[in-house]
C-alpha cells in the first residue's frame, strides 16, 4: 500500500481527474439522451407531418362524395397537393400503393408507375416491400433504410414513417435523413463539452489554488514540527489565524511548541533544585566533617592529658619504689649490723634497748613504706583499667570515624 501513498495536491488532481471523467461521462450520456430525444421528436414530427398529408388525401376523398369529383381527378388533386409540401430541408412526401409500385415522387418522378418490389437499398433491404408490410400490420409505424440524399456520394441512413389510406389503398410517407440527426446531435454535444470544459477548467482553477492553499501550509508545518523536534524552540509557526483545517494544525503546533517550552522549563527547574540539593549535602557534609574533626581533636587532647597523667603516676610510683628499696635496704644493713653484734648485746643492754627503739621505729616506717607501695600499686592498676576504656573508645571513635568517611564519599559520589 505504500508504494500508492499520495500527497494531499495529488489526492486532489486525481479527483479533479475523476471530476473530469465524471463530466465527461455525463455529457456522454446527455448527448445520448438528446440524440433520442431527437430521434423521438422527429418520430413525432413525422407522424404529425405524416397526418397532414393524410388529411389532405382524406379531403380530396371527401370530395368524390360531396361534389361528384371523379376518383382519379380526386386522385391527382391529391397527389399533386401532397408533392407541394415541404418542411425543414426541403423534406417532402411520397406515395406508392400496396403492390408496391410508386404513385408519386416529387424528387424522382421517373420513379412514378415503377414497380418497386425489388427496390433495395445498399444493405439490400427491400424497403418498399418494408412500408407496405408495414401498413398491413399496423396501419403506420416506422422504418430505417439507406436513401440517396442530394449533395452525397453515397445513400444516407433515413427514419421514414409511413401511414397507409385504406379507400385508395396509398402509402403515404416521409422521413428524414439521420446524419441531420446526427449533426443536431453533434451540435448539443459540441455545447455539453464546451459547458464540460469551462465547469472543468474552473473546477480545475479552483483545485490548482485549494492545492497550493492546503498542501503547502502543511508542508511548511510539518517542517516546523520537525524543527521543533530537533529542539529548534526559535521557529516560527504561522497560519494560525485560519479557520480551516490548516489552522487546527497550526494552532496544534503552538500548542506543542508550549508544551516543549514548559518540558524545558520544568527540567531546567529540576536541574537547579539537583544542583541546590547536591550544594546543601556538601555543606551538611562539611559541617559533619568540621564536626568530627573537632571530636577527634577534643578525643586526640584527652587522651594526651591522660597519657601525661599516667606518666606522672607512673614516676611517683618509681620514687615511691625506690624510697621502699632504700628503706628496706637500709634496714637489712641495720639487721645485718644487729646480727653481727649479738655477741655484743649482752654487754651493751643500754645501747640494745636504743638498738631496739630504733628497730621499732623503723620497723613503723617499713610498714608505712609498704602501705604507700600498695597503694601506689592499687591507682596503677586503675590507670591501667582507664588506659584499657579509653583504648575501646578511641577504637569506637574509629570505626565512627571510618563509617562517616565511607558515607561522605558515597554522597560524593551521589
Amino acid at each position: 500500500m505504500s508504494r500508492f501513498r499520495l500527497s494531499i495536491g495529488s489526492k486532489i488532481y486525481c479527483l479533479l481527474a475523476l471530476s473530469f471523467v465524471g463530466l465527461v461521462g455525463l455529457a456522454a450520456v446527455a448527448v445520448d439522451q438528446v440524440q433520442r430525444g431527437l430521434k423521438e421528436q422527429k418520430r413525432i414530427e413525422l407522424r404529425h407531418l405524416t397526418e397532414i398529408a393524410i388529411g389532405i388525401v382524406k379531403e380530396e376523398h371527401a370530395r368524390i362524395a360531396k361534389e361528384g369529383v371523379k376518383p382519379d381527378d380526386a386522385k391527382a388533386r391529391a397527389a399533386a397537393r401532397v408533392a407541394a409540401l415541404r418542411y425543414g430541408d426541403d423534406d417532402y412526401f411520397w406515395i406508392n400503393d400496396m403492390h408496391p409500385r410508386m404513385v408519386m415522387h416529387p424528387m424522382r418522378s421517373e420513379l412514378n408507375g415503377r414497380d418497386l418490389s425489388d427496390n433495395k437499398d445498399p444493405n439490400g433491404k427491400r424497403l418498399f416491400v418494408d412500408f407496405v408490410q408495414t401498413v398491413r400490420a399496423s396501419g403506420n409505424g416506422y422504418v430505417d433504410y439507406e436513401w440517396p440524399k442530394p449533395g452525397a456520394d453515397k445513400p444516407q441512413p433515413k427514419v421514414s414513417y409511413v401511414a397507409g389510406f385504406e379507400p385508395w389503398g396509398w402509402v403515404i410517407g416521409t422521413g428524414v435523413y439521420v446524419d441531420d440527426l446526427r449533426a443536431q446531435v453533434w451540435q448539443a454535444a459540441q455545447r455539453l463539452l464546451g459547458v464540460a470544459a469551462l465547469i472543468f477548467l474552473f473546477s480545475g482553477a479552483i483545485a490548482v489554488v485549494a492545492a497550493r492553499n492546503i498542501a503547502r501550509p502543511i508542508r511548511r508545518i510539518a517542517e516546523v514540527l520537525l524543527q521543533l523536534a530537533g529542539g529548534n524552540k526559535a521557529v516560527e509557526i504561522g497560519f494560525t489565524k485560519r479557520g480551516d483545517e490548516v489552522g487546527e494544525a497550526a494552532r496544534a503546533a503552538v500548542a506543542f511548541k508550549e508544551s516543549l517550552e514548559k518540558m524545558d522549563a520544568l527540567e531546567a527547574e529540576q536541574r537547579a533544585s539537583q544542583q541546590r540539593a547536591a550544594a546543601e549535602r556538601r555543606a551538611e557534609m562539611e559541617r559533619l566533617s568540621e564536626r568530627i574533626r573537632a571530636s577527634v581533636g577534643s578525643i586526640v587532647e584527652g587522651i594526651n592529658t591522660l597519657s601525661f597523667t599516667v606518666g606522672d603516676a607512673t614516676r611517683t610510683m618509681q620514687r615511691n619504689a625506690g624510697d621502699t628499696h632504700g628503706r628496706i635496704s637500709h634496714s637489712s644493713q641495720d639487721l645485718n649490723s644487729a646480727a653481727s653484734d649479738v655477741s655484743a648485746v649482752a654487754t651493751a643492754v643500754t645501747e640494745l634497748a636504743t638498738s631496739v627503739s630504733e628497730i621499732s621505729a623503723q620497723t613503723v616506717h617499713s610498714t608505712k613504706a609498704a602501705a604507700e607501695v600498695s597503694s601506689a600499686a592499687s591507682m596503677a592498676e586503675q590507670v591501667v583499667e582507664k588506659l584499657t576504656e579509653t583504648s575501646q573508645r578511641i577504637g569506637d571513635i574509629s570505626s565512627l570515624i571510618n563509617s562517616i568517611a565511607a558515607q561522605t564519599n558515597l554522597l560524593a559520589l551521589n
